[in-house]
């Protein structure tokens, strides 16, 4: 058993402190500055945090009052210490949560804002680890700018994830979407979705962060080399905080300890256990029509291979035949079949079953395209723009395809209406779904009080309740 976080009180205010690591605070101005007991590693001095409104300036912390308790949750016993500034020149109340575990090497930090106006509060983020450009509290670092290194993630499949160099320019990658990365033009100044880990080669030390938790908003690792300073943001989408509400940003894990590749394991293990993230039983092997066909699929060419896999059961002992995209009439006409496939999909899962293998299928649920029956019929499912227009989530097929919206019941109901026929109707009990981040794209939604974070899990719900327990269902 690792031995209890301790606590006390320092010259500037409350401390948390484990094995590896010691959290100080300062009641003036709620800022913390984690150290690695290892080395005495202390990269980041007086990392605050604050509230940014949509239409106004920052709003910082005032003097705070503390607590310091037991917390338990999914990474198991520790201390949490939370810093109170009521901040009565602007009607809020700032919060700052510190979490240290008995048997982990990192930190958990969250901010929250309380409403304390007569009227909304319009956000657009909360800043939950931040150290300032300039001044007292940039980050403390050996190597010249040009030798850091800095560990950038992509939000989705098509986004750079990849470590770049302290000189160089940040990347963003192909198809266009609209991704909620901002760009950073600028040597050294980098973008990185949900998490980002900095590296000093002079001291062979690494700070990580990044958020273990996404139930509300994206969050943003933005990595300033040559002004040594590093953010870590959840971008609000604008929503509104009514009188008497509160709300907390992501949690978001500062971790000083070990090297990049064991902070970043250390985080995805986090990440998982905070957001019960489940494990498949077993992970079925298969042939799927993609890698050679492509498109081009015919429903010969699967009758082929499914031909050959039988006569050749003992040397390929796979389990499931798997059809790919080029069998549906139109991204967003999914049940709709194409000439290449005479006998229809139904039939299909019945040879492949009949053969003895798992039928699996392919689709992009959350995709429409501007040229399907679906688009043309119900273009109030999709996420909008500002200008009233479907948002675009990515051009491909020659044609632009907008994301659905998982806050609109009706389309929830589509989607559950659609994989009943697909599983139960069809009859495929394998189902890969493809290009899922087109339900977490920026814009307007028809529950005008949630977030993309938010509406992306009903979108996914909806799919996980056709699909159940009795079904392999793969995100890609």
């Amino acid at each position: 058993m690792p031995p209890p976080v301790t606590s006390g009180l320092g010259r500037n205010g409350p401390w948390l402190q484990n094995q590896w690591l010691r959290v100080e605070t300062r009641q003036s101005d709620g800022s913390m500055s984690p150290v690695a007991l290892d080395g005495a590693f202390r990269p980041t001095e007086r990392a605050t945090a604050f509230v940014e409104p949509g239409d106004a300036r920052a709003i910082d912390f005032d003097r705070s009052d503390y607590d310091v308790r037991p917390y338990k949750d999914a990474l198991g016993d520790g201390r949490a210490l939370t810093l109170t500034s009521p901040v009565p020149r602007r009607s809020v109340t700032l919060r700052r949560e510190v979490v240290v575990y008995d048997a982990h090497p990192f930190c958990v930090t969250r901010v929250s804002v309380t409403n304390q106006g007569a009227a909304p509060l319009t956000l657009a983020a909360l800043h939950a680890f931040s150290t300032p450009s300039e001044g007292r509290g940039r980050l403390q670092l050996s190597s010249p700018t040009p030798d850091l290194r800095v560990y950038r993630h992509g939000w989705q499949s098509w986004s750079p994830t990849m470590s770049l160099g302290g000189a160089e320019v940040d990347l963003r990658g192909p198809p266009p979407v609209q991704s909620p990365e901002t760009p950073q033009d600028a040597p050294g100044r980098f973008a990185s979705d949900d998490v980002g880990v900095l590296f000093d080669p002079s001291l062979g030390r690494s700070l990580l962060a990044g958020a273990v938790t996404a139930r509300d908003f994206i969050t943003q690792i933005f990595i300033d080399a040559p002004d040594k300073a590093i953010d870590a943001r959840c971008l609000t989408d604008s929503i509104n905080v009514a009188p008497g509400e509160t709300l907390w940003s992501e949690r978001v894990a500062i971790d000083l300890c070990g090297t990049p590749t064991e902070q970043l394991e250390r985080y995805g293990d986090a990440l998982g256990r905070l957001m019960d993230a489940p494990v498949p039983r077993r992970t079925p092997s298969g042939w799927c029509s993609w890698y050679y066909f492509y498109t081009t699929v015919t429903e010969d060419d699967v009758v082929r291979n499914l031909r050959f896999l039988e006569r050749h059961r003992r040397e390929l002992p796979i389990e499931t035949v798997q059809i790919d995209d080029g069998y549906q009439t139109d991204i967003g006409d999914w049940l709709a079949v194409n000439e290449k496939f005479p006998h229809g999909m139904a039939w299909l899962a019945s040879e492949i079953k009949r053969a003895g293998y798992t039928p699996g299928i392919w689709l992009a649920p959350l995709l429409v395209a501007e040229t399907s029956q679906t688009f043309a019929a119900h273009r109030d499912w999709l996420v909008h723009g500002d200008d009233g227009e479907p948002a675009l989530a990515i051009y491909n097929w020659q044609r632009r395809n907008f994301g659905l919206d998982g806050s609109h019941p009706d389309a929830r109901g589509w989607l559950r209406w659609l994989f009943r026929e697909v599983c139960d109707g069809w009859g495929y009990d394998y189902v890969k779904v493809d290009f899922l981040y087109a339900a977490a794209i920026a814009g307007l939604r028809h529950d005008l009080h949630t977030t993309r974070v938010r509406a992306y899990p009903d979108a996914i719900g909806a799919i996980r309740e056709t699909g159940g327990d009795q079904r392999f269902v793969l995100s890609c």
